[in-house]
C-alpha cells in the first residue's frame, strides 16, 4: 500500500502492527516496507497465495494507494507498540506522535498469538 498524504510512516522496533483491513473487512499486520510504502498480510484460508504461469509461480499480490493520509492512524499506533525504538524521517515528524515516558508500553501480541485473533 502506498502511503498518500503528507507525512511518511514512524517505524517501531517490532517491525509490524495488527490492523483492520475495511475494504476487506478483515484484520490482519502492517508491515512498513520503506517509509511510504506497507505491506499488509491478510491470513485467508480460501484465497489462493500464488498461481502457475507458464511453468512460474506468482504470488498473489494487491497494489493500493491508502487513502489520503491514513498513515496518521499507523504512525500513531505503530509509537503506541514501541519497545525500544522508533524510526521516521525527520525529528519534527517523530515529536508529533511522542509519547510520554512514563506512559506503559502496550503490550503487542507475538504473530504466533495473533493467529487465533484473525479467525
Amino acid at each position: 500500500m502506498k502511503v498518500i498524504g503528507d507525512q511518511n510512516l514512524i517505524i517501531n522496533d517490532n517491525g509490524y502492527i495488527p490492523y483492520w483491513d475495511s475494504p476487506f473487512n478483515q484484520s490482519g499486520y502492517a508491515l512498513p516496507l520503506t517509509q511510504n510504502y506497507i505491506l499488509g498480510i491478510l491470513p485467508n484460508l480460501q484465497k489462493p497465495i500464488a498461481y502457475m504461469e507458464n511453468n512460474t509461480w506468482y504470488p498473489v499480490i494487491l497494489y493500493a494507494d491508502l487513502e489520503s493520509n491514513d498513515q496518521l492512524g499507523f504512525n500513531k499506533i505503530s509509537i503506541e507498540y514501541a519497545k525500544n525504538f522508533i524510526y521516521g524521517d525527520t525529528k519534527a515528524l517523530l515529536e508529533i506522535y511522542s509519547r510520554p515516558k512514563n506512559q506503559e508500553v502496550i503490550s503487542l501480541p507475538e504473530p504466533i498469538e495473533l493467529d487465533s485473533l484473525l479467525v
